[in-house]
């Protein structure tokens, strides 16, 4: 069964936001809570992907989504 969620390589799963007033959501779409904003250039670490979306784990440990449009990988 495949939900439409991929595992992300943990050895090239860094990136950063790119943009400002970028949301910070509870789940992979724009009806999801904003739970806050991402600085621009902030470094992230992708945990997996769903639908044009990141779960993405930022330096304070906390975990949510962005959409991709808006998290570069490197």
């Amino acid at each position: 069964y495949n939900n439409g969620n991929v595992a992300v390589n943990q050895n090239n799963n860094g990136a950063y936001i790119r943009g400002t007033d970028v949301r910070m959501r509870s789940g992979p779409g724009l009806t999801y809570d904003i739970m806050g904003h991402f600085n621009n250039g902030e470094r992230v670490t992708i945990l997996e992907v769903q639908e044009g979306w990141y779960q993405v784990r930022r330096a304070d440990n906390s975990i949510g989504f962005v959409s991709s449009q808006f998290c570069i990988r490197n």
